[in-house]
């Protein structure tokens, strides 16, 4: 997702050159306005995905900014970071009100920061994703959730806490709103995943735990039973590539300590809100049980769906300058199964290998079936080089599952291809589908 984020700083102090460069180190594209006399026309014109407010000479200033974008539609949507000199209470909760989504102290940790932004860019494109496919199924006259998030209750979350930490404070705050599990040892932990659902996972480690804790996430994240499980792991502020290898195993945040007990209650709630919200669009789609929108076999999204969502995403691209990719999957010996063991053979590897698809895919991702032996995975705001991380991975199961037919008198592991395109403009829904059975491998 980072080679395809626009960072816009908003800056007080006419020297942002170290905030750009940590910016830029951590693989965004980093763009910068002078906060005097910002407009929300100079805003719009750079489109970014998440604005970073530098608050270190005029706090005042800053919040009135923040207010301003918060105000106007276009951009009050957008996740806002403020960077602050005072990190008292009294101003992190100013910061807060005026409309930030994080509030970071200076000096700057340029990781920390890039961590930050990664999660709130994601959290900002889930957002989007899961809004864009609530309003697709409304087109398609299926009773949907209202349009926002406050709406889901989370009064009965469940959120096991991994490590042995000693700050209370951490736990007290998290057991204010959330039903709470702890334990220590990070293989019993995998067991109580196993035996209980809960909604969010919260792991720390100190220096002595750190490679017991990124194993714990490579465990969780290898069963596609928990692919989408929020996981927050918080890390001792030193352990810089313990946190580049846990982002890359796919946990949902990384912080680093010490953690205000209040933030992190928020982003843990924020996690489970939209995971929450996933679930219920999908329950949604199933209940209607209408082949225009759900392929009967596989559960997935249908070719007709997939045409309508991409067209809408398509038109933000070319309005936004923004970007997606497409993973393509074909299986290539339905036809032969077929011919053994009978059609009923053919759909029952057909429905396992879409239950797959549909667990190894993010929150804000869209898995469909788009013809007979083909399945698609719509990644928005995604790179390729991104994007082949995720066949790779889907296809690696695939290809290493042994899955039992009806009708066969033994397992067998499918043959897939894949291939991966991107939007280019000018670009529809056909073309981008075209360009990526054309490139099959």
């Amino acid at each position: 997702m980072s080679s395809n984020t626009r960072v816009m700083i908003v800056d007080q102090s006419g020297a942002p050159d170290k905030l750009l460069q940590s910016v830029r180190a951590q693989g965004f594209e980093a763009i910068c306005e002078p906060a005097q006399g910002l407009s929300l026309d100079r805003v719009s014109l750079h489109s970014p995905d998440l604005i970073v407010i530098d608050n270190q000479q005029d706090e005042a200033v800053g919040l009135d900014i923040a207010r301003s974008l918060k105000a106007s539609p276009e951009t009050n949507g957008l996740p806002l970071v403020m960077i602050n000199k005072d990190l008292s209470e009294a101003s992190q909760v100013n910061c807060l009100k005026a409309g930030a989504d994080d509030v970071i102290g200076s000096p700057i940790n340029a990781l920390s920061l890039g961590f930050r932004v990664r999660s709130l860019v994601r959290l900002e494109v889930m957002h989007a994703e899961l809004m864009r496919r609530r309003n697709t199924m409304e087109r398609f006259a299926i009773d949907v959730p209202p349009a926002d998030l406050e709406h889901v209750e989370i009064d009965d979350a469940k959120v096991l806490v991994v490590g042995a930490s000693s700050d209370l404070s951490m736990v007290d705050a998290l057991s204010e709103m959330f039903e709470l599990d702890r334990e220590a040892n990070a293989i019993e932990a995998l067991g109580r995943i196993a035996d209980t659902k809960y909604d969010a996972v919260v792991v720390t480690a100190d220096k002595s735990a750190i490679k017991d804790t990124l194993e714990f996430c490579t465990d969780v994240r290898r069963n596609v039973a928990y692919f989408n499980l929020p996981i927050l792991v918080i890390l001792p502020p030193e352990a810089t590539d313990a946190a580049t290898s846990a982002h890359n195993e796919r946990v949902s945040d990384v912080l680093f300590a010490p953690v205000d007990p209040l933030d992190l209650r928020q982003q843990v709630a924020i996690w489970i809100r939209h995971w929450r919200y996933r679930t219920q669009l999908v329950d949604a789609a199933r209940e209607t049980k209408s082949i225009v929108t759900i392929d009967p076999v596989t559960e997935l999204s249908s070719h007709a769906f997939l045409h309508d969502y991409m067209t809408d995403l398509i038109a933000e691209c070319e309005d936004r300058n923004r970007t997606f990719s497409l993973c393509y999957i074909t299986v290539r010996d339905v036809e032969s199964i077929n011919r053994e063991f009978g059609y009923s053979s053919g759909e029952h590897l057909l429905r396992q290998v879409g239950q797959i698809v549909k667990r190894l895919v993010r929150v804000e991702d869209l898995g469909s079936r788009c013809r007979s032996t083909e399945f698609c995975v719509l990644l928005p705001h995604t790179s390729p080089e991104d994007a082949k991380v995720v066949i790779d991975r889907v296809a690696s199961v695939l290809r290493n599952t042994e899955m039992l037919l009806m009708g066969c008198t033994h397992s067998i592991r499918p043959e897939v291809g894949t291939a991966i395109t991107s939007y280019q403009p000018g670009d529809s829904s056909e073309s981008v589908l075209d360009r990526a059975r054309a490139s099959v491998k």
